[in-house]
C-alpha cells in the first residue's frame, strides 16, 4: 500500500473516530469556544521551512500552534527553529516523537511517544507543552487514559488543507487554499470558529499562508493560538 492510501485509511478512520469522540463527549477540542476566532496550527516540524514561516506570521501579525515531532526536534540542523518559534510567541504542542499511531500503540509506548517528546522540546525551550495532537488523529481509550494522566489536552481540527495530498502534484497546490476557503467563505464569524491544518514540513504549504491569512482575516475572524481560544 502506497503512503498516500496508508494515510488516506487513517484519515477515514480518524473522521469515524470523530464521531463517535462527539457522541461520546470525550473532551477532544475541534474547534474553539469562542465565535470569531481561528487558530492557525501547523503539524509535523520543525523543518527547515519553519523559518520562513515564521517570517510569513510575523509580517502578518498571527500568532499559531505548531504540533512538533519531539524526533525533528532532536536534530540539530532543524531543532533550533523551535526556540525561534517559541520566542515568537507562538504555541508550542506536542505531535509525538515518531508519529506513530498512538492507537497501536501500548499505554508504556505511547507514554513514551510523550515523555520523549517533553523532553526534546524542554530542553529546546525550557518549558513543557499542555496540549497535544495525536498523529491521523487517531486516540483510542488507551491514548486518552496516557493523555489524561500526564495533563494533556487533545486537539483536533475541523478545517483541513488536506496538504499533504498535493505533495507530488505541483499543478494542485493551490487546491489546499479551497480546501480551507471552502469551508470558511460561507461561514459566519458572529457564530463560528475553526482549529485549521497544515503542515510547515511542506514548503509550498507555506508558501500560501500568506493567501489563507488574508482570506481568513477578510471574513472577520481573529488569528489566536489553540490556547488562547480555549476558554478554559
Amino acid at each position: 500500500m502506497t503512503k498516500a492510501l496508508v494515510h488516506y485509511a487513517a484519515l477515514v478512520t480518524l473522521y469515524l473516530g470523530i464521531a463517535n469522540a462527539q457522541d461520546d463527549g470525550n473532551g477532544f477540542v475541534f474547534k474553539c469556544d469562542k465565535p470569531g476566532d481561528f487558530a492557525l496550527t501547523f503539524d509535523d516540524g520543525p523543518s527547515e521551512y519553519t523559518g520562513d514561516l515564521l517570517n510569513i506570521l510575523s509580517e502578518k501579525g498571527v500568532k499559531a500552534t505548531f504540533f512538533v515531532l519531539g524526533s525533528r526536534v532532536a536534530q540539530g540542523d532543524i531543532g533550533h527553529f523551535l526556540k525561534q518559534t517559541y520566542d515568537a510567541g507562538h504555541q508550542i504542542a506536542s505531535h509525538t516523537y515518531d508519529h506513530l499511531d498512538l492507537s497501536s500503540l501500548s499505554v508504556d509506548k505511547i507514554r513514551q511517544q510523550m515523555l520523549d517528546t517533553e523532553a526534546e522540546i524542554k530542553k529546546r525551550t525550557g518549558v513543557t507543552p499542555a496540549m497535544m495532537r495525536p498523529p491521523y488523529g487517531n486516540c483510542n481509550d488507551r491514548c486518552q487514559s496516557v493523555m489524561k494522566d500526564l495533563g494533556y489536552t487533545v486537539v483536533q481540527w475541523n478545517v483541513d488543507s488536506d496538504d499533504w495530498k498535493y505533495m507530488e502534484n505541483p499543478a494542485q497546490y493551490d487546491q489546499l487554499v479551497t480546501n480551507i476557503l471552502n469551508k470558511i467563505n460561507p461561514s459566519d464569524s458572529s457564530k463560528d470558529s475553526w482549529v485549521s491544518l497544515q503542515h510547515d514540513i511542506h514548503k509550498f504549504s507555506v508558501e500560501r499562508t500568506p493567501k489563507i491569512i488574508d482570506s481568513i482575516k477578510a471574513k472577520g475572524y481573529n488569528f489566536v493560538t489553540v490556547a488562547q481560544c480555549l476558554s478554559n
